[in-house]
């Protein structure tokens, strides 16, 4: 019994000491990224970040399909740093930098082939 009372003692003490955890609230926004309503419906088996564009932001990409068929993934251009817009705000460039294929996306990676930094 005398355990059970120090074990829980114990735990009250360092509750006392511990600092307050702010939580995080999640917003949905969606005037900061490109309009995904209207078309064909997206699924979306995996998300990758990578600077594609060298403005020094993190840009998207989305390998779309998987199980739910074929479906043209995309890549979203963050418009902060050299476009001079907001960091966050994305805008589908898709149609200039993909090619128009239709796949069973599971998975986007990006990569430096050449190493000379452009992924």
């Amino acid at each position: 019994m005398n355990r059970i009372i120090t074990i829980g003692l114990t735990g009250l003490a360092f509750g006392a000491f511990c600092a307050n955890a702010d939580a995080q609230v999640f917003v949905r926004n969606t005037s900061d990224v490109p309009n995904q309503t209207t078309g064909v419906a997206r699924y979306t088996e995996n998300v990758d970040f990578a600077d594609l564009d060298l403005d020094g932001d993190w840009d998207a990409g989305f390998a779309h399909g998987g199980d739910n068929g074929n479906i043209q993934d995309r890549v979203w251009i963050n418009q902060g740093g050299l476009q001079g817009g907001t960091v966050g705000v994305f805008s589908d460039q898709t149609g200039s930098r993909l090619p128009a294929i239709a796949s069973d996306g599971r998975d986007v990676e990006f990569v430096d082939i050449e190493g000379d930094g452009d992924m």
